[in-house]
């Protein structure tokens, strides 16, 4: 299996229960620190923004509003 030259996930994390999003969130992560793969997150989670974001664009009705 080759290696993704990037990540787009959206709202990887949603639908899960709080102890497994927790732990999929910190594998998520070590597998982003191990690989420096880039990821483009889409999601409502402030949460999930605060983990994973190190730029941020805000977008309403389609359109980026801010970042």
């Amino acid at each position: 299996m080759t290696q993704p030259q990037a990540l787009l996930l959206d709202e990887p994390f949603s639908a899960l229960d709080h102890d497994l999003r927790q732990h999929l969130r910190q594998e998520l992560e070590a597998v982003l620190d191990k690989t420096g793969i880039p990821l483009l997150l889409i999601s409502h989670d402030p949460q999930d923004v605060a983990m994973f974001g190190q730029q941020v664009a805000r977008m309403v009705d389609g359109r980026i509003v801010g970042d």
